[in-house]
């Protein structure tokens, strides 16, 4: 089993910590800050990190990073995110991850890229993770989204008929076989007095 909680920081959420908001990650200084949106907005692009428990802040020379605030670490607010990803169509599958236990705890959420695209909120809201921010999908973007999942879909259709076409032609091997062997035996048949 996967562990999900760690009493420090992983590796991966300091790395994330000490960038700016982006297409990938998206910080939440409390869970009320996190919803639906956010889920549909980074499984309909390439999947992304929501860091909640975090807050934006700026060093002096104006670069951003996450500043850590902390959040109660408890199964209620776990459940709460969970809800807010089942809620969308389809469902945004998500990852959770409790770290920082031993200071101020945080949660990082995965979310994947996801596999039924486009995904929406619950009230049909259809949005997509641009540089920090989610926004609107375009139509141009929604008809590019359908494309890429049809053809994927047609993909994965002619690589089943290719398999079916290949066990044929064995089969018509194998046949053949059999009938050249009837064949013979019958040629025999008719050669014994």
């Amino acid at each position: 089993m996967k562990k999900s909680v760690y009493d420090g920081l992983t590796e991966r959420t300091r790395r994330l910590l000490n960038g700016a908001e982006d297409l990938f990650v998206d910080f939440k200084r409390e869970i009320d800050g996190v919803h639906p949106a956010t889920f549909v907005a980074f499984a309909n692009a390439s999947g992304g990190t929501i860091l909640v428990g975090v807050e934006e802040a700026k060093h002096e020379n104006g670069m951003q990073y996450g500043r850590i605030c902390g959040v109660e670490p408890t199964d209620k607010n776990k459940l709460r995110l969970v809800s807010m990803a089942s809620s969308c169509r389809p469902g945004v599958k998500i990852e959770i991850f409790i770290e920082n236990l031993s200071d101020k705890p945080i949660f990082r959420v995965e979310v994947p890229e996801g596999e039924n695209k486009p995904y929406c909120t619950a009230s049909g809201e259809y949005k997509i993770r641009d540089d920090g921010g989610n926004r609107g999908i375009t139509p141009q973007e929604m008809v590019g989204i359908i494309l890429e999942r049809q053809q994927s879909q047609v993909a994965e259709i002619a690589g089943r008929l290719e398999t079916v076409e290949r066990k044929l032609e064995e089969f018509g091997e194998i046949l053949d076989r059999i009938i050249t062997q009837i064949e013979r035996e019958g040629d025999e048949t008719c050669k014994t007095p």
